[in-house]
């Protein structure tokens, strides 16, 4: 049996969908958290300089959240091997993303002001002023829009919430 070593932050972030498709699958793994003190020394031994990262049996390591995630995907045939039906699952892990990424807006500018058009040296005040106006705005148009599209999404799957639990709770675990 393989072994997986799972590394990422202590958080659920991008890791934690392929977190829960180990623990839907039934697949062994070492979630390695590492936390942000950590990260700088860490990140220049990252192939990219980010994570998450994914190690079988000690080898170099995996990157790419979504890439992994097909991977853990396919292990445990929770991917389908239609064409279409992946290209389905394909397309609400790249709505997933966007959704990720709509979200996390206001925590990465916060973080690194500069990486996203704004000042170094922005006074904190106003950078708190800013956040909450992101947060305000995600709360109240893009988390309803995302969720909108994801029950789209379900209701024409044709799978309601009974279908669901064939599956462990992976918060269980």
């Amino acid at each position: 049996m393989a072994r997986y070593k799972l590394t990422y932050f202590d958080f659920p972030g991008v890791a934690e969908k392929i977190r829960i498709a180990f623990r839907l699958g039934g697949i062994d793994f070492e979630d390695d958290r590492i936390d942000f003190a950590r990260w700088p020394e860490f990140k220049a031994r990252t192939p990219y300089g980010l994570l998450p990262l994914l190690s079988v049996d000690g080898n170099a390591p995996m990157t790419q959240s979504s890439a992994i995630l097909r991977y853990i995907g396919r292990l445990t045939k929770l991917y389908p091997d239609d064409p279409e039906k992946a290209l389905a699952v394909d397309e609400i892990i790249g709505l997933e993303e966007d959704f990720f990424r709509a979200r996390s807006l206001p925590w990465f500018i916060g973080r690194n002001p500069v990486a996203h058009g704004h000042a170094a040296n922005m006074p904190g005040e106003e950078a708190a002023r800013m956040q909450s106006r992101l947060r305000s705005s995600m709360a109240s148009n893009e988390i309803p829009r995302f969720l909108t599209f994801f029950e789209a999404k379900l209701a024409q799957s044709g799978l309601n919430e009974s279908a669901c639990h064939r599956f462990p709770d992976p918060h269980s675990q």
